[in-house]
């Protein structure tokens, strides 16, 4: 966007151009320099012809009174100083214009730093209040508990006076226990000595016992032993029996063996007679219907000349039988022959 002293700019040097290639000044409209310089706002454009022209009256005033060169440096000179015044005006005018943007940033920066403060102010208020209440509570805890603490105190005092006479009455009936234990004690070492003659008393019939029995299995090891010689005996002989079966179940083995293999090759002999009788059996059968169909291909032409020849006859009057004299004229050419 071009600025505003662009425009003046443009709309000063395009009048004088105007001015300059013939035009009158004072008849100079704000389409005629719009239509030139393309640019800025008519208001603008408006403003400065107008500021122009104000100018050009008064240095046509005073070039009345002066010389042509002079009049038009003095024009030159007024322009140059106007320019440079609307140069130093904008100039300043941007400057204060940031200071002033730069003032009221740092005053709305002041703003926020003082709202900030203050709702810091209000917040340590608040946590002032909330910590003299909790102080408050703490010291109204605090009574509560060293009263507290008073009677539980008392009921401790209370409680070692109860324990102490627990602790006595405990050790009463401790050596109570003690002396019925020590006395329920040496009742138990007398029944353990009678227990122990006892059990010795028990542990020698035991071993008189046990000899007697070790005796006794010693005959019945012997008898064992006798038994398992007679069981060798016995098993050789059942092992050589076994050996002269196993020979002859072997040759039986052979024998089936044999057998069973000349089983098969009749079986298969069979089975190739009943395979060859059936083969025979479908070319004898093959032969039968050829035989047929021949016999019926040779009879059937044989029937369809007879029923031609009985259908002719059916439809053919009967001729009349033949005189004898038509018969003596017949058979003399015969005769003559």
């Amino acid at each position: 966007m071009p600025r505003s002293t662009d425009t003046r700019q443009l709309t000063r040097e395009t009048a004088e151009r105007l001015v300059a290639a013939g035009q009158d000044a004072q008849a100079l409209t704000v389409d005629a320099i719009y239509t030139e310089i393309r640019q800025g706002s008519r208001s603008t454009i408006n403003d400065e012809l107008k500021r122009w022209k104000l100018d050009q009256q008064r240095t046509d005033g005073l070039s009345t009174d002066l010389p042509p060169e002079a009049a038009q440096a003095m024009r030159e000179l007024w322009h140059s100083a106007v320019t440079q015044a609307e140069q130093l005006f904008e100039t300043r005018r941007a400057a204060l214009l940031e200071a002033t943007e730069a003032a009221q940033r740092q005053q709305a920066q002041a703003e926020q730093s003082l709202a900030s403060a203050h709702s810091q102010l209000t917040q340590l208020q608040g946590e002032r209040q909330q910590l003299h209440e909790q102080l408050a509570a703490q010291t109204q805890a605090l009574l509560a508990q060293t009263t507290r603490g008073q009677t539980l105190e008392d009921s401790l005092h209370a409680l070692q006076a109860e324990a102490q006479a627990q602790r006595e009455q405990a050790q009463q009936q401790l050596d109570a226990q003690r002396q019925a234990h020590e006395q329920r004690l040496a009742e138990l070492r007398q029944a353990q000595a009678e227990q122990e003659t006892a059990w010795r008393a028990d542990m020698a019939r035991a071993a008189e016992r046990l000899e007697a029995v070790q005796r006794h299995v010693m005959l019945q090891v012997a008898e064992a032993r006798e038994a398992q010689k007679r069981a060798e005996q016995q098993a050789s002989q059942h092992a050589s029996r076994s050996e002269r079966l196993g020979t002859e179940l072997e040759a039986l083995r052979l024998a089936h063996a044999t057998q069973s293999a000349q089983l098969t090759h009749t079986q298969q002999v069979l089975l190739q007679a009943q395979a060859e009788q059936q083969r025979l059996g479908l070319e004898l059968q093959q032969s039968r219907e050829q035989l047929s169909a021949a016999q019926d291909d040779a009879v059937h032409p044989l029937r369809q000349r007879a029923q031609r020849r009985a259908e002719r006859k059916a439809q053919t009057p009967a001729a009349a039988p033949p005189s004898s004299a038509n018969k003596h004229k017949k058979s003399s050419p015969k005769a003559a022959s």
